[in-house]
């Protein structure tokens, strides 16, 4: 069974998001929480020698906000922790719910659980995942899917039909150029193997052609599958 390092290592953002919000509400989180709160609560007392008062001034908060940063960071591979948008001052005022004027640990945990709890992605990145997962899908089907498609119902159309169709356009592959006119310029001149310069010409440039009309397709296909993928993932489908 996987650990919880483990499970917050995956590179898939669903599953990521799932369970850190289970790990945020676990014990793991609050274990974390009350060591990162308890390092830094008394580093003021411990540099003067005075009684330690287990609570946190905005110096010692903004300590505990570094601290708990590095530790969740460190968690994961993908994703970014927030950054508030508040000084120091103005979020442990804001939390100090006793207006003591600092942070205990229950306040602290209070805090860490609205600003830690959830991920976030720079949508760059999430469209930049979505399109490489549509271009590998796109390529997937190019490549590999469509080919065995094709063989595999080649196969399947009787022999006779096959043989009928192979003078005129072919249904399986989609080839529009006439058999029957391939085989006149082969037999031009009453030479069956001898082809003129003009019509040798004009095979090479229907070919050309053919190739070039592919790799358009190609990257075309490639272009609309990389848009789809970029659309999904910023939907959160993938």
């Amino acid at each position: 069974m996987a650990t919880t390092a483990e499970k917050l290592k995956t590179l898939d953002v669903r599953k990521l998001r799932k369970e850190w919000t289970i790990y945020i509400h676990g014990a793991q989180f609050r274990e974390m929480v009350e060591d990162v709160f308890y390092k830094s609560c008394n580093v003021k007392q411990e540099l003067s020698g005075a009684a330690a008062d287990n609570k946190l001034d905005t110096s010692e908060m903004q300590i505990a906000m570094e601290l708990m940063h590095n530790r969740l960071g460190s968690l994961i591979d993908m994703g970014e922790l927030a950054t508030p948008d508040m000084s120091v001052a103005a979020l442990l005022e804001r939390f100090d719910t006793n207006n003591d004027g600092s942070l205990d640990l229950e306040e602290f945990y209070r805090f860490t659980l609205v600003y830690f709890s959830e991920l976030r992605w720079p949508m760059w990145k999430i469209v930049t995942k979505g399109a490489i997962v549509g271009a590998g899908v796109h390529i997937a089907i190019k490549h590999v899917g469509r080919p065995l498609f094709f063989k595999a119902l080649y196969k399947a159309i009787p022999l006779g039909l096959r043989l009928s169709n192979y003078f005129g356009k072919s249904i399986v592959f989609g080839q529009a150029r006439s058999r029957v006119d391939k085989l006149r310029l082969m037999f031009s001149d009453g030479n069956p193997l001898r082809v003129s310069d003009k019509e040798q010409e004009l095979i090479d440039l229907k070919a050309k052609e053919e190739r070039l009309g592919k790799r358009k397709a190609f990257f075309k296909g490639l272009s609309q599958f990389s848009l789809v993928g970029g659309i999904a993932a910023v939907a959160g489908l993938i």
